[in-house]
């Protein structure tokens, strides 16, 4: 077996482990919401300390988003990789400072939108799929703020 049969089920195995993480990230969002609305309203509740549990879900929140950067750590350099052309100087112009961590926010909205191009003009099966993991990647980091990217409270526009 050779390395080009093993691509496509590693980037299929990917996007769905995105997919996942993805939908988990929102719906942890989503709570932290509404554990927020809680805790105004009261400090404790029939013995549980609200603290300790805001504490323990933040703990595993954190773990979440850490197993995620992990993930994205080691696909990214070969999604980025797969998606460079030499004719597309724009492009890979923006997955290198994806890859670099220089991409600005407007700079990640008009590399998913040449991404989402690649994917509506059915390019090769490794471009859409490059095309289809880095879109999702870009609407981690656009949802977040670019957080991941340039730590925390850092926002680049």
């Amino acid at each position: 077996m050779n390395i080009e049969d093993l691509i496509f089920p590693v980037i299929s195995l990917g996007i769905t482990i995105v997919t996942v993480i993805v939908g988990y990230v929102r719906k942890i969002a989503k709570l932290e919401q509404h554990i927020a609305l809680i805790e105004q309203k009261c400090k404790t509740c029939e013995g549980v300390n609200i603290k300790d549990k805001l504490g323990e879900m933040s703990d595993r929140l954190k773990a979440l988003e850490i197993k995620t950067e992990l993930f994205w750590n080691a696909i990214e350099k070969e999604v980025i990789d797969i998606l460079h052309h030499p004719g597309e100087v724009r492009r890979d112009e923006l997955l290198e400072k994806l890859r670099d961590k220089t991409i600005t926010l407007r700079e990640m909205e008009e590399l998913k939108c040449i991404l989402e191009g690649i994917v509506k003009e059915r390019s090769s099966k490794d471009e859409i799929i490059g095309a289809v993991l880095l879109i999702g990647r870009l609407d981690q980091l656009l949802y977040d703020g670019g957080r991941f990217l340039y730590g925390k409270g850092e926002i680049h526009v």
